[in-house]
């Protein structure tokens, strides 16, 4: 059965994560709640210690997956299996939890994903 939550809806969270973190001091309370939410996941969906440092470079240094390669002594394709492995993983925890949009997180909230 295909994950409906999606693995690109997953990057995109992993993506914006510090976007969303800084909102979060400005009084954004869905912010919050969605970082808490995401990290919650991530701790459940039991992440291989590969899988981690992937998504640590890819996201949170904001590395290209050719760079984090080279860091990690892999290929470019290692690399892209290992963080779609990853986000596949995090993508079925928030499907258990029958995440699939996001209006569900905002409850009609603006968007945070446009700049406000």
């Amino acid at each position: 059965m295909e994950n409906q939550f999606g693995i690109a809806r997953v990057a995109v969270l992993l993506h914006d994560r510090s976007r969303l973190s800084s909102r979060r001091y400005v009084g954004d309370y869905t912010a919050s709640d969605i970082l808490i939410d995401l990290d919650r996941a991530i701790r459940l969906a039991q992440l291989t210690e590969r899988q981690s440092q992937v998504i640590k470079f890819v996201f949170t240094l904001d590395m290209t997956q050719e760079a984090a390669a080279i860091a990690m002594q892999v290929t470019q394709v290692a690399v892209s299996k290992t963080l779609n492995g990853a986000c596949k993983r995090i993508a079925n925890v928030f499907q258990n939890w029958d995440y699939n949009d996001y209006s569900k997180l905002a409850e009609g909230g603006s968007n945070i994903w446009n700049e406000q």
